[in-house]
């Protein structure tokens, strides 16, 4: 599952993805579902070039690509499950106060510091939200 999501995450319901230019169901569940977590992280976070959007502008930007960028079926759950989304953000944007530097006895960001570790755990929050809800749904369904 890890090497299909790490392949296909930036693939495109509609084919215009990349890097097979997969669409629909040829792209994998857990392909489609990341993607939509991916790019809703990628907007509500802030970066050095960009501030984080609003979650009700992600929301709407989600919404808006639903059917061309990601897989109506697993956009429909996110609009169900978007409070979760809206909890996790809010929990780690809270992560910018400051700390002591125990090197050279500078404030550092700490999310400078644990950039990793909380990029991937905000995604593994944010897959599992939409991941626990629709699981059943999804498999049932033949999506």
């Amino acid at each position: 599952m890890a090497r299909e999501i790490a392949f296909h995450h930036h693939e495109r319901w509609d084919g215009d993805g990349y890097p097979d230019g997969l669409m629909e169901n040829n792209i994998p569940l857990a392909a489609r579902i990341v993607s939509v977590a991916d790019v809703y992280d990628a907007l509500s976070v802030r970066r050095v070039y960009k501030d984080a959007f609003p979650h009700e502008k992600c929301v709407e930007i989600i919404e808006k690509e639903s059917g061309s960028q990601f897989d109506p079926a697993i956009v429909k759950v996110f609009l169900k499950v978007q409070n979760e989304f809206r909890k996790i953000a809010q929990q780690f944007a809270e992560g910018d106060r400051e700390i002591p530097d125990s090197q050279n006895n500078l404030p550092a960001k700490t999310d400078e510091l644990l950039k990793m570790s909380s990029e991937q755990e905000i995604m593994l929050r944010k897959v599992l939200a939409v991941s626990e809800y629709g699981q059943e749904k999804f498999t049932s369904a033949s999506v």
